[in-house]
């Protein structure tokens, strides 16, 4: 996979210099130019090409290696029934108040003095990572937003999703023959990959919903579809400024009432008891 990672993040920056002149092989410092508009618009394309060929070829391409289809693997030509979407939407729905009250206790996590040197490499990365988020959102033209709703939204839930939730967490099944592990351990991978220890507890559980939503539906498409979502919210947050809104639910440190958390944690605990309830009714898979 670091193979298909640095080849494809390395097409990127290629054509970064036969389209924006943005040469980064020259000059890295470049890509760390947020107030020029072309070094962003080559860190878009760069991004594209990393989850296109970082994430998709690989998932599709890793099951040939035991002779299986990438497609058939992936369960990208499976259909999910309409209760496990209806189910999967009011699960993510009900999960948001918790996923945010973890962000809030991620964010605010503090190692021992004895480690505060990883510490402050930890919070010179998220305020990296935060700084270049801020430049990959940041516009004002309705184009600008669908391209960043594609780069951020669609690309990423479908590259992701097919290669943690189709091909690694498969692969992991047949590692350990326990679904549950192999739900979990996805995860972990996923938040992982993303390199932010400030928000790699939310994200991990993110991942294990998604990962119950696939396993129990038996198809891709509602992990992909529900984690579009996710990062279309967040976009059009950005684009539309529902921080400073007066509609705005949330308490100032973008937390929800504990009991709001507390309750939305015992019905999303409830939505995946009933999707497994329903799995095995349907007959999808016939074991714990």
């Amino acid at each position: 996979m670091l193979v298909f990672t640095f080849v494809s993040m390395g097409a990127g920056m290629v054509l970064s210099k036969y389209i924006f002149g943005i040469d980064v092989f020259s000059n890295p410092a470049l890509l760390y130019d947020y107030s020029n508009p072309l070094a962003v618009q080559a860190l878009k394309l760069i991004q594209a090409c990393y989850a296109i060929g970082g994430f998709l070829v690989p998932a599709l391409l890793f099951p040939r290696s035991f002779q299986q289809n990438g497609v058939e693997y992936t369960l990208l030509r499976v259909s999910a029934r309409s209760i496990m979407w209806v189910l999967s939407v009011g699960l993510f729905v009900v999960s948001v108040p918790v996923i945010n009250h973890l962000v809030v206790w991620n964010e605010g996590l503090s190692l021992p003095p004895s480690l505060a040197h990883l510490e402050s490499q930890f919070k010179t990365a998220e305020l990296a990572a935060k700084q270049l988020t801020e430049a990959f959102l940041k516009t004002d033209s309705l184009s600008g937003l669908l391209l960043n709703l594609v780069l951020i939204a669609v690309l990423p839930a479908f590259c992701e999703e097919l290669l943690f939730r189709g091909a690694l967490m498969r692969f992991l099944l047949q590692c350990f023959y326990q679904k549950h592990l192999a739900i979990w351990f996805s995860a972990i991978l996923f938040s992982l990959f993303h390199a932010q220890f400030y928000g790699f507890v939310p994200r991990m559980i993110l991942g294990v919903l998604l990962g119950y939503m696939v396993w129990y539906s038996g198809s891709i498409w509602p992990g992909i579809v529900i984690h579009f979502i996710n990062n279309a919210l967040a976009t059009l947050a950005s684009y539309f400024d529902w921080e400073n809104s007066s509609y705005r639910i949330l308490q100032p440190d973008y937390s929800f009432p504990s009991a709001v958390v507390i309750l939305c944690a015992i019905l999303t605990v409830c939505l995946v008891y009933i999707m497994y309830k329903k799995n095995k009714q349907l007959n999808w898979y016939n074991g714990e």
